[in-house]
């Protein structure tokens, strides 16, 4: 810190140097020619001394612009002095009634010195030091009778107290500059490193003192002068605001502004205040604070807060829609257990009559195994719309269009349904309505499980009614025809709010308004296979009147004329 602050006065003192060896070579040049004027017997000694000084005083000046002499700036400014009392002292010594002029010039000299320059007081002191020899030498020398003081006690008197208001001078001088120094360098370095932009500018806009802080905002470089704060901000409107609300009412408060520059984005708080000083033009000085940054993490903190809010809420939703299909499979398992096990105990009960041979005629083993068979049929259509959801599921299901004909499909649809719906009083029937052809190209396999989902639905919530199936083709465009089926019934029918919901899994029954029940997937694989094969399903019902299934799948014509070749 010690050899800072001397790194410091060394500089410091190199200005001060310059000027007082200009000055003295103005003023040895002066005197010079003022004495050799009007002490023209005297000429020699008088020209040498001030030609001496005069040279040394340029000498001095010319070395203070050379870098190495920074830190020898103190020995330079002793040599002035030396050259400068010793210049004085000359004439004193070869005109001993210039003594009392002459020695005030050199009091004063001293005192400037002591001002002027920027040092130690242990300097001011060696100056002291060598003025009094340098003196006392001059008036030892020099006839007593011309000397303006009664005895040697009172010039010594007067030198020592000469050099003492030097000395304390200097002490003064140097005290008030070092701290003086040290505030001007704690503020600089707070204007220098305040987090904040600090300028003062024009009425116009020119910066005329700015901070590092603001160059580093407006991208001014080393040369924050020859930019415009007005032309930073880019924004007429603003510009008029902050110059009308200054002038006006002597400062801003604070002004929240986005400032859009070279397709950089700022957020900055602008405050400002009028200065006004005479003899100077009117400035404004204006303080931003930057809060791009802070916007920016506020900005990037909102969506990681929004994304992880999403996520969560997805995560939620997902946990919500698992847990459904858990209770929606346990209730499934449920059913397929009700399902599996009635048809499973009609079937052994069956075998338990024939092993305790309690069948007395052939009529009641036909009934029987009636029964037996649709028991089985049941339980096989239980575990084929359970594996066919599965692989629905599993995303392992194909089509598989193939050449068929529509009336072999619903004759074997009748014969395998018709006993089924004769146990409940129902009569199936089939109707075909506008054939354009009979031989379709689709996946045969689909087409037929869609039928008997739907016809087995419609039996299992009517009860002595009718089944109509209904069957027609239609002609689109070209060569694109389509299979139009419907199911139509006479049982409890649908309410209207519950119609979207029965193709969803594992729904099965009808708000009530029938005890049937079932594993809830027949309709459900009927939509995803009509989607499978770009078909698609219609529903209209009415509650107590029926309801009637209407879906349609189509096929290009262009099959069978290959198939024919």
């Amino acid at each position: 810190m010690k050899d800072k602050m001397s790194h410091n006065f060394y500089k410091n003192n190199l200005v001060p140097l310059r000027i007082a060896s200009a000055i003295s070579i103005v003023g040895g040049t002066w005197s010079l020619i003022f004495e050799v004027y009007f002490f023209k017997g005297f000429q020699i000694e008088i020209y040498f001394a001030r030609v001496a000084f005069t040279v040394i005083a340029s000498i001095i000046f010319l070395l203070s612009y050379r870098e190495f002499v920074e830190k020898h700036s103190t020995y330079l400014i002793h040599l002035l002095l030396i050259s400068l009392i010793s210049s004085f002292l000359i004439t004193i010594y070869k005109i001993p009634n210039t003594v009392f002029i002459n020695s005030q010039l050199l009091s004063l000299l001293i005192f400037t010195s002591a001002i002027v320059f920027s040092w130690e007081v242990k300097q001011q002191i060696i100056v002291a030091i060598y003025y009094n020899l340098l003196f006392a030498a001059s008036i030892f020398y020099t006839d007593r009778a011309i000397f303006q003081f009664p005895n040697l006690f009172s010039m010594v008197l007067f030198v020592c107290f000469i050099s003492f208001l030097s000395v304390a001078t200097s002490a003064v001088t140097f005290n008030l500059r070092k701290k003086y120094r040290m505030k001007s360098e704690e503020i600089n370095f707070l204007f220098s490193n305040a987090p904040i932009g600090i300028c003062r500018i024009d009425l116009v806009g020119n910066v005329l003192t700015s901070n590092r802080y603001f160059d580093m905002m407006i991208d001014a470089g080393n040369d924050s002068k020859s930019k415009n704060f007005f032309s930073f901000l880019n924004d007429l409107q603003l510009v008029n605001i902050i110059k009308t609300e200054t002038l006006e009412n002597s400062r801003i408060q604070q002004l929240n502004c986005t400032v859009e520059n070279q397709s950089l984005q700022k957020y900055l708080k602008i405050s400002t205040k009028l200065i006004k000083s005479e003899g100077m033009e009117d400035s404004i000085e204006c303080l931003i604070i930057d809060e791009t940054q802070e916007r920016r993490i506020e900005k990037l903190k909102n969506d990681a807060l929004r994304k992880l809010f999403n996520e969560t809420r997805e995560k939620e939703k997902l946990t919500k829609k698992a847990l459904m299909e858990k209770n929606q499979k346990i209730k499934l398992l449920a059913k397929i257990n009700h399902e599996v096990r009635t048809p499973i105990n009609s079937i052994l009960s069956f075998f338990e009559l024939i092993e305790l041979n309690m069948l007395k005629s052939i009529e009641e083993v036909k009934d029987f195994a009636s029964s037996v068979k649709l028991s089985a049929e049941s339980l096989l259509q239980t575990i084929n719309n359970f594996i066919d959801f599965t692989k629905i599921e599993a995303g392992k299901l194909t089509i598989d269009n193939e050449l068929f004909n529509i009336k072999d499909v619903l004759e074997s649809v009748v014969v395998l349904l018709n006993p089924l719906c004769k146990m409940k009083g129902n009569k199936l029937s089939v109707r075909l309505d506008n054939l354009d052809t009979t031989i379709v190209y689709t996946d045969v396999n689909k087409y037929r499980q869609i039928l008997i989902n739907l016809v087995g639905n419609s039996n299992k919530f009517t009860a002595n009614g009718e089944i109509i199936i209904s069957v027609s083709t239609q002609q689109g465009n070209e060569n694109n025809y389509e299979i139009v089926t419907k199911v139509r019934d006479t049982g409890v029918g649908i309410p209207q709010d519950k119609i979207n919901e029965i193709f969803a899994p594992y729904e099965s029954k009808i708000s009530g308004l029938s005890k049937e029940s079932s594993s809830g997937l027949g309709l459900t694989i009927c939509k995803e296979f009509l989607e499978m094969m770009k078909g698609k399903i219609n529903v209209r019902s009415k509650v107590n009147f029926g309801s009637e299934f209407e879906f349609i799948i189509p096929f290009k014509y262009k099959f069978l004329e290959h198939s024919s070749k």
